[in-house]
């Protein structure tokens, strides 16, 4: 038996019986011939990942053909699928990391971008320069990040297909994927196999987290590898196709004339033109046949009505006088350039009037012959429902395969009852959170507003089709020909860049969207993410000037990627030998691929909307950081207190800890130690302004046993010179009558401002992603001992400037300085939110106790605080408070010693158990008052009112009203 690929380096076709067959450059391998020894059996196999289809050739004893027949065989095993899916997944992690640091690095640049403004604290900020440089930083970092995801997810997708497009990376199929089999293997099980073994027998208890490191670092490796080969091989390909362009438009030889810099020149002019011209589009049903150049344009159309252009505002404006300097029109001169310039009027058809010179532009569609059949076979209701806008997949409504009746209302029936119940379950989820209506409507008006051309789209379809005769589903069609409907979408370029304009395009972009933020990332001394910057700034720079999608849509040929050492022919260079060799159809179709992957990957717009998203949001807090600077609102609720009521001890076990004795203060005056409660109060106290907070802790501990130590604090950040935007206060407990020092206690001041929530997300955004990583992830617990190390990596990108404003430095800085002064002892510390988030940040750095309501944790990230944290400082001196279907406190992983708390709040209430009041409620009402007063707030989140206490003659509610409390019914 001999096995071979189709057809020899010289065979231009592969004759099989009556079938001339060619293999297309869309395929990801080339066909093998099996000619079995001694017999006339001819196999043509075509492999297509876990699938091959096989075209078998039997012949009886004379020699003549006798059947042909097409298998489909699934050749995956068990085995091959779990280990791939293996593979994959650990892909998915990785990419999930960078997806983590994407984040970090745009979250970063705002950061930069605050500081620079001089927002943060009253002593930093930069000039207008450097703040304007950081801000032009961001359309170069979001290209580039979104290059990078888009890459990861083709590596992700190339990794579960086993490498197909990586093993195209090299001539010689055999040879490289060998080669590329065994470094995936080495990369994804072989080397942290041994790593893992190694460990093991050298004693190591933490062997396993040596392994996952190492693992994690394989295949990084191996990313990195795969990503600048596919750019290497994009670019290369790309350089190639436009210089050979090139060649032929200088003196239509192709003679190898064009140097490097003409072929430089006719990329940017290449990009101008796609990016900067004037359009006019078309889009219209039509109806007609296929033949080797598409559309029959002799055939009937449905549509006989004359065809307008959609003119964009974008050519309105260049068509003004003004542009005349910089724009021109298209003419027939272009034709000596290379293009196709046609009169648009006579080449669209039904449009008599349009009378005007234009440049028709393809797509990777028409480069690629891409148009997807629907026939009554491969039709299917989720496929129709899904399609896009401009598919351009033909409809057979006529001939054997049409597609029928049923299958045809069924399409627009689904289209618009999916439409409807999409509006109805987004509108439903919306007033589920309680959205007022007027909002609900309006946000459904923008979701039609959208969908509008969609809809648009399919009220044609419907009207095109409404004289067609649909076969019932039952009839059998005595014509054997078919007809076909198509959606068609037509664009000609009329107007523009001329070639001056292009260069000041290129000069302009490279001047401002990377070499002046490049140079103020590394003036305001963010040298790390400067040079990340650069790196991606420059690959994004050449990756959108050598996009081998732009230039093949203005070639519309494929035949490029290889110029013949002795071209045969003056205008066409490419003999039937040369395009069928390996060589060629290699460069072929891995250039396909790779547009397909990356360039013009659908992964693409999701990435970049992701990140545009993404920094519009942060942008927008960004915006209220500035507008809302030395605004902070002061928080003057005074709770309403109820010394003649209380809650007694409920008789079940929540909550153990309702007293904390051990590792936390004794002997406060008339109080022993400090409640559960207590924490929790003196943590809400945090947000209060400091003229109510005395009044309170009189109210709550009795006079004279607590002090807001207000004036301390202020002299401490006058004298150190302390300005960040953090807030908190420093409560102290008497403790005379033991005379011992007084206890101190640093209360933190949650999330309030903008300012608040960009240091939440510095501070716990990379840990919060992980989480949900590992949690999606099969498997993903594996992961765990390394998370704080990514987060590490991640973090060490942060500019000086963003470390010196962390807030958690001041805090502990204060704790530091209050365990010097020895007019207090037993210093603790709380706080809420954001607060609770640093007191444990503070309490781990300082070995204090840290009891926290709602705050996020810190065991992903301890190793990315300055100083870092131990694993068991969090474990040993750090509490937090955990409500029910809280989000915050359940941020990054938590320590060991916690205490979850019920929470009424209703379920829609995504935020309501965020909230310190209802948790304080929670918590004197489940472990009793416990000589703290009762308070009326308590009503309005659902608890039962307070008995009380012998003696009292007043009701509840008669107290409350007395107070200046109005209970809900």
């Amino acid at each position: 038996m001999s096995t071979e690929p189709n057809g020899s380096e010289t065979e231009k076709l592969l004759n099989y019986g009556s079938l001339k067959i060619r293999d297309h450059f869309t395929l990801r391998s080339r066909s093998s011939r099996i000619h079995f020894t001694d017999t006339n059996t001819v196999d043509i196999v075509w492999t297509d990942g876990n699938q091959q289809y096989v075209i078998e050739d039997d012949y009886d004893d004379d020699g003549k053909d006798e059947v042909e027949q097409m298998k489909l065989i699934d050749v995956s095993t068990t085995g091959q699928t779990l280990l791939r899916a293996a593979c994959s997944l650990v892909a998915v992690f990785f990419s999930g990391f960078l997806l983590v640091g994407s984040f970090q690095l745009l979250l970063y640049l705002i950061l930069d971008v605050l500081v620079q403004s001089g927002r943060t604290s009253d002593s930093i900020g930069g000039g207008t320069s450097l703040l304007i440089g950081t801000i032009l930083a961001f359309p170069m970092y979001i290209s580039g990040l979104s290059l990078v995801m888009v890459v990861a997810s083709s590596y992700v997708v190339d990794t579960w297909n086993g490498n197909a497009l990586l093993k195209r990376f090299a001539f010689g199929a055999g040879t490289s994927g060998v080669i590329i089999d065994w470094a995936t293997f080495l990369a994804f099980l072989g080397l942290p196999i041994m790593v893992m073994c190694g460990s093991i027998f050298a004693g190591k208890e933490n062997w396993w987290e040596i392994t996952v490191l190492f693992w994690f670092y394989s295949i990084a490796f191996s990313f990195v590898i795969y990503f600048f080969a596919l750019v290497t091989i994009s670019v290369l390909g790309t350089f190639n196709i436009t210089k050979n362009w090139r060649d032929l438009l200088d003196d239509g030889v192709a003679n190898d004339s064009a140097d490097f810099f003409e072929t430089l020149s006719q990329a940017i002019q290449t990009r101008c033109h796609h990016y900067y011209s004037g359009l006019l589009s078309f889009q219209y049903i039509t109806k007609g046949s296929i033949d080797r150049s598409g559309v029959n344009k002799s055939s009937k159309d449905l549509n006989t009505s004359d065809r307008k252009p959609t003119r964009s505002f974008w050519l309105e404006f260049l068509s003004s006088k003004f542009m005349d300097k910089f724009f021109e029109d298209v003419d027939d001169e272009h034709k000596s350039l290379g293009y196709n310039v046609v009169n648009i009027g006579e080449d669209v058809g039904h449009a008599p009037l349009l009378d005007k010179k234009g440049i028709e532009l393809f797509d990777m569609n028409d480069v690629q012959g891409f148009r997807p059949f629907t026939t009554r076979k491969s039709w299917s209701l989720e496929r129709m429902y899904c399609s896009n806008l401009n598919s351009r997949q033909v409809l057979v409504f006529s001939g054997p395969e049409a597609i029928t009746r049923p299958q045809m209302i069924s399409s627009i029936v689904c289209f618009f009852l999916g439409t409807i119940i999409k509006f109805t379950v987004f509108g439903a989820v919306l007033f589920w959170l309680k959205i007022p209506i007027v909002g609900i409507i309006g946000i459904l008006a923008f979701m039609l507003l959208v969908m509008y051309p969609r809809l648009l789209s399919r009220l044609g379809m419907v009207n095109a089709v409404k004289d067609i005769k649909w076969n019932r589903g039952d009839e059998v069609h005595s014509d054997t020909k078919s007809l076909g409907m198509f959606q068609v979408y037509r664009q000609y370029r009329v107007r523009q860049p001329k070639r001056i304009t292009c260069f000041l395009i290129f000069a302009v972009q490279v001047v401002l969207f990377l070499l002046w933020p490049t140079v103020t990332l590394y003036t305001i001394g963010n040298h790390k993410t400067a040079t990340v910057f650069l790196i991606l700034g420059l690959i994004v720079l050449i990756t959108d000037y050598f996009d081998p999608a732009i230039v093949l849509e203005a070639t519309n040929e494929m035949n490029f990627v290889t110029f013949p050492d002795q071209p045969q022919h003056k205008t066409n260079p490419w003999s039937d030998d040369l395009q069928c060799s390996e060589e060629h159809w290699t460069k072929q179709s891995r250039l396909t691929s790779i547009v397909k992957n990356v360039n013009r990957s659908r992964y693409k717009s999701i990435w970049t909307g992701v990140f545009v998203f993404f920094l519009a949001a942060l942008g927008f807090l960004f915006t209220n950081a500035i507008l809302t600077k030395g605004q902070e609102n002061t928080n003057d609720h005074v709770f309403n207190f109820l010394p003649d009521f209380e809650y007694k001890q409920q008789k079940d076990l929540p909550y153990p800890t309702c007293n904390i004795g051990k590792g936390t203060a004794l002997g406060i005056n008339g109080h022993g130690s400090l409640h559960l409660s207590d924490y929790v109060f003196v943590a809400g106290l945090a947000y209060s302004d400091d003229q109510v907070t005395q009044p309170q802790l009189d109210k709550w501990f009795g006079n004279g046993i607590a002090s807001n130590n207000d004036q301390y604090v202020k002299n401490y950040r006058d004298t150190f010179g302390d300005h960040n935007a953090v807030s908190y206060k420093f409560i102290t407990f008497n403790r005379s009558e033991n005379e011992l020092n007084p206890m101190g206690l640093i209360s933190i001041r949650g999330t309030v401002t903008a300012w608040d929530t960009l240091t939440d997300l510095q501070l716990w955004s990379a840990a919060s992603i992980f989480q949900v990583l590992r949690q999606i992830l099969p498997g993903g617990q594996i992961w765990t001992p390394i998370l704080n190390h990514l987060v590490k990596y991640i973090s060490w990108l942060a500019s000086e400037s963003i470390n010196r404003v962390a807030f958690y430095k001041e805090t502990t800085a204060f704790a530091e300085y209050l365990l010097k002064d020895n007019n207090y002892d037993d210093i603790q510390v709380t706080g809420h939110s954001l607060g609770g988030g640093l007191a444990i940040i503070t309490a781990a750095q300082t070995n204090i106790p840290g009891i926290a309501l709602s705050g996020p944790n810190a065991m992903i990230g301890r190793t990315t605080f300055d100083p870092p944290v131990t694993e068991e400082a969090l474990n040993t001196m750090t509490f937090n408070i955990i409500p029910d279907r809280d989000v915050v406190p359940r941020l990054d992983d938590r320590a060991k010693l916690f205490q979850e708390i019920n929470c009424l709040a209703d379920s829609s209430d995504v935020i309501g158990c965020h909230n310190s009041y209802r948790s304080l409620c929670e918590i004197i009402y489940t472990c009793g008052t416990m000589g703290r007063p009762a308070l009326c707030e308590c009503q309005k989140y659902g608890y039962p009112a307070p008995t009380p206490k012998p003696g009292t003659n007043i009701t509840f509610e008669e107290a409350c009203a007395a107070a200046g409390t109005v209970l809900e019914g």
